[in-house]
């Protein structure tokens, strides 16, 4: 898959995107990845009425891409938008497959 990643230029102390002068600003975009993986989506309740929930998945990109998501990214994967939360993880090879290794968000 290919995945449209886009940054923004600053964030305030709330993390919202603003420009050099504090000013709300756009996200810019940066590139595109590919060989993009995406892992199955998780929810789970948020309250005791289960009206809100947290959705959860998982967002694989190859080490040799030359264009790298970062927290707070947003990627767009075939119109599906995709926040990028936390650091990457597992960034070592398959131990079985051999396979290349993929930052994992």
């Amino acid at each position: 898959m290919i995945a449209n990643i886009y940054r923004a230029p600053k964030r305030d102390r709330f993390g919202d995107a603003v420009d050099d002068d504090g000013n709300p600003a756009e996200l810019e975009f940066i590139g595109t990845a590919t060989g993009v993986i995406i892992g199955s989506q998780s929810w789970q309740p948020r309250n005791t009425r289960g009206d809100v929930v947290d959705t959860t998945g998982l967002v694989g990109v190859p080490v040799a891409e030359p264009v790298q998501p970062r927290l707070g990214d947003l990627l767009v994967v075939d119109g599906v938008r995709h926040a990028v939360k936390g650091p990457a993880q597992w960034t070592h090879a398959n131990t079985l497959t051999g396979t290349a290794p993929r930052y994992t968000w």
